[in-house]
């Protein structure tokens, strides 16, 4: 949920920036908010991948 969360802030705040000619971007702010979402998908993609791991163990 994390990554998710981080994700659409991102996306949300540069859809403002890319369709609002008044929207100003904090770059800094984008670009921690991008990293944390980064590392959170990161952890999600390990997870799912130690998921699948064991689902594969099932059989």
């Amino acid at each position: 949920m994390n990554a998710q969360t981080h994700t659409n802030a991102s996306l949300e705040q540069y859809l403002l920036y890319v369709t609002h000619e008044k929207f100003d971007l904090n770059k800094k702010e984008i670009e921690v908010c991008l990293d944390e979402a980064i590392t959170s998908q990161e952890r999600a993609l390990e997870d799912l991948k130690a998921a699948r791991d064991i689902v594969q163990e099932l059989e």
